[in-house]
C-alpha cells in the first residue's frame, strides 16, 4: 500500500532564507497569503512573516513560491491573481466580481 502512496510522490524543493512566499490559508484552501520565510526549524516546516508582522509555521506543502511578477506586499487568490487586503472571496464572489468588472 504504501509503495503505491510513494508512486507519486516528491520531494517539494527546501526554500531559501527571505524568499517571498504564498501561504494557504487554513480556513479557505483556495486563499493565498503572502509571506517572507524567517527560518526552517525542521525539514518541510518554515517559519514566516505576514505582510501584516504576523509569523506563523507553517508545513512546506502549504507554501508556493510567489511568481517575480508581483509584489511582496500583495496578497494572491487562488488563480494567482492580486487582490485586495480584504478577506478572501468565494468562488461565485470571484465570478460576480469577474462579470462585473468586464
Amino acid at each position: 500500500m504504501q509503495s503505491r502512496y510513494n508512486r507519486r510522490a516528491r520531494q517539494l524543493p527546501v526554500l531559501p532564507l527571505h524568499q517571498t512566499v504564498r501561504v494557504q490559508h487554513p480556513g479557505n484552501l483556495r486563499c493565498f497569503r503572502t509571506g517572507t520565510v524567517e527560518a526552517q526549524p525542521r525539514p518541510r516546516q518554515y517559519v514566516f512573516r505576514l505582510t501584516n508582522g504576523r509569523t506563523v509555521k507553517r508545513n512546506r506543502v502549504h507554501l508556493r513560491l510567489v511568481p517575480a511578477a508581483y509584489n511582496s506586499d500583495t496578497t494572491l487568490q487562488h488563480n494567482g491573481a492580486p487582490a485586495q487586503d480584504s478577506p478572501c472571496l468565494r468562488r461565485s464572489e470571484c465570478l460576480q466580481q469577474r462579470i462585473g468588472a468586464s
